[in-house]
């Protein structure tokens, strides 16, 4: 049996009416003006949709201060349903496209008030929880059916993207330098490992590479290493100038800032330092400098953990 309720719960119930009447005055007018189609409409049919949820959200704290002090036997469980079915008849509504939730939101805290200053608590907890979960059901399955159908299009126009893409792949050849195809590394381009795999066959790659890198290509850094790249003397000093660059706009603190941050330009040229390293290239000039130009900012874990990389490829 539900516990008597007392003056506090009274005053509880007054509140959770008022915001109760003003919810039933925003949702009619909702229902009843019909969908805007102008920015200016739409506009106003959001702020009425957010006061609508507002409203709702206030008579549900006060329910639940309510319940709180009237500890109807099960009563948390109850509740909760009822409170995720009001969240999901929100989102069914759409800003208004959809009308039959409208009666259903308003009515969902009368009933649950209404069986609880009742003796017949126990008899009435069972349909409340029937009646609160059928719109929940149907929100779950609305929003997961679409869910459903928005990932499996999205997989389609991906194998549709691929497929277009690794024809673009079967015509890598010769005639077009290394950055035309830079496009097709895209992750969202879907082939990736094919067109790495068809680049690494160009004659062409190696003297493309170093142009790239001549001309301050930050896309080849990230490259070298995927391109079965020779670590030529001529590469090494134009990673090395690269690097140089790099170090000296550093201590310009681009930006004002004083810290270095994880993966910002000053790591751009990690990869192709350590692709350098491993293939017994000479990178000591380049990592040098950026090391002197890290250490000029504050002393963080990023920048300590960057430091760490260059002194790997210094020793």
């Amino acid at each position: 049996m539900p516990k008597p309720l007392d003056s506090t719960g009274i005053l509880f119930a007054v509140l959770m009416a008022a915001a109760w009447a003003l919810l039933i005055a925003d949702l009619y007018v909702i229902s009843t003006e019909g969908m805007p189609m102008s920015g200016e409409g739409r506009y106003s049919r959001g702020w009425e949709m957010l006061w609508a949820f507002v409203l709702a959200f206030v008579a549900w704290v006060f329910l639940l201060l309510i319940l709180s002090r009237m500890q109807p036997p099960g009563w948390w469980w109850v509740y909760l349903t009822g409170a995720a079915a009001t969240v999901g008849l929100f989102a069914l509504m759409d800003e208004g496209k959809t009308l039959w939730p409208v009666p259903v939101i308003p009515l969902l805290p009368a009933l649950f008030f209404g069986a609880a200053i009742t003796a017949r608590w126990m008899t009435f907890r069972t349909p409340l929880l029937v009646v609160a979960g059928i719109p929940l059901l149907i929100a779950i399955g609305t929003f997961g059916y679409s869910a459903i159908q928005n990932t499996s299009a999205e997989s389609l126009r991906q194998a549709e993207v691929r497929r277009q893409n690794l024809k673009l792949v079967a015509t890598i050849d010769e005639q077009h330098p290394l950055w035309s195809y830079l496009p097709l590394l895209k992750e969202e381009a879907g082939v990736r490992t094919e067109t790495l795999a068809a680049l690494r066959k160009l004659n062409r790659r190696q003297a493309d590479a170093e142009a790239m890198l001549a001309n301050e290509s930050f896309e080849i850094l990230e490259l070298m290493p995927d391109l079965d790249l020779q670590p030529t003397p001529r590469l090494q000093q134009l990673l090395n100038a690269y690097c140089a660059k790099t170090a000296e706009y550093a201590r310009t603190k681009p930006g004002g800032s004083t810290e270095i941050l994880e993966r910002d330009f000053m790591w751009t040229a990690l990869p192709a330092l350590q692709w350098m390293h491993s293939k017994g290239g000479d990178c000591r000039e380049g990592a040098t400098l950026l090391k002197s130009a890290a250490l000029e900012y504050d002393d963080t874990k990023t920048r300590a953990k960057y430091i760490r990389e260059l002194d790997k490829l210094l020793k």
